[in-house]
C-alpha cells in the first residue's frame, strides 16, 4: 500500500519477464466498470502496476471480524461473475483477475465491488473461485443455512472439476431470482467495526 497526497494505492510488483504490453494499454485505457483504476510506475528501476484504492477496503478486512449471509455472498458473487464478463469486451481474460480476499476491494456501505486484474497472472478462474469459496466458508454465517448451502454447493463444482463456470453462476444466481432480488448490482449495505 501506498500513500500518495490524498490518495492511496495499492502496488503489485511487475513481472519484468513477462510483456503484457497488450492488457496494461488496455486496462489503462479503457478501465470499465469494476476494476480498479490501473497505472503503471518506475521507481528505482522496478516496475509497478499500481491501482487506486481510495475510499475502498479489501474483503479481506472488511469480513475479518464479522460474517457473511447469504445476501451479502450472492450479491458479492454476482458482481464479481459480472466484471469478469464485462472484460471479455476488452478482449481481457477472466483469469487475469485476481480473486483473493485481499486484492477484492468494496466501496462501502453499498459493497459495490472492484477487482485487481494483473496483466500476465492468468491463473484458472475455478482454480481461484475455490479458494474464494473455502474463505467465505470460513466466514459464513453458520445459522444462515442457505448461506452455507450455496457456499458448499459452489466450492463442490469446482473441486469435483464437475461443473463448469456456468453452472456456477447459475447456482449463485438460481437463489437470487426466487428471492427476488436483482442480479449484477444488487447493493448490500455492510456494517463497518
Amino acid at each position: 500500500y501506498r500513500k500518495e497526497k490524498a490518495e492511496t494505492y495499492f502496488r503489485i510488483q511487475k513481472d519484468s519477464r513477462k510483456d503484457c504490453n497488450y492488457e496494461e494499454k488496455m486496462l489503462e485505457h479503457n478501465p470499465g466498470e469494476g476494476k480498479l483504476e490501473f497505472s503503471v510506475q518506475e521507481e528505482d528501476g522496478t516496475w509497478f502496476y499500481r491501482y487506486k484504492i481510495t475510499g475502498r477496503k479489501a474483503m479481506s478486512g472488511i469480513y475479518a471480524m464479522m460474517s457473511i449471509g447469504e445476501r451479502q455472498i450472492r450479491n458479492v458473487l454476482c458482481q464479481i461473475f459480472k466484471i469478469m464478463e464485462d472484460a471479455k469486451e476488452y478482449l481481457l481474460p477472466e483469469s487475469g483477475f485476481v480473486l483473493l480476499p485481499s486484492y477484492i476491494f468494496a466501496t462501502l456501505p453499498k459493497m459495490e465491488i472492484e477487482l485487481c486484474y494483473v496483466p500476465g497472472y492468468h491463473v484458472p478462474v475455478k482454480e481461484q473461485l475455490e479458494s474464494l469459496f473455502e474463505y467465505l466458508l470460513n466466514r459464513v454465517n453458520y445459522e444462515d443455512k442457505e448461506a452455507v448451502e450455496l457456499l458448499y454447493d459452489c466450492y463442490m463444482l469446482c473441486v469435483r472439476g464437475q461443473g463448469d463456470m456456468d453452472e456456477i453462476k447459475e447456482r449463485v444466481r438460481k437463489g437470487q431470482e426466487e428471492t427476488g432480488q436483482e442480479t449484477g448490482k444488487e447493493k448490500t449495505e455492510v456494517m463497518v467495526l
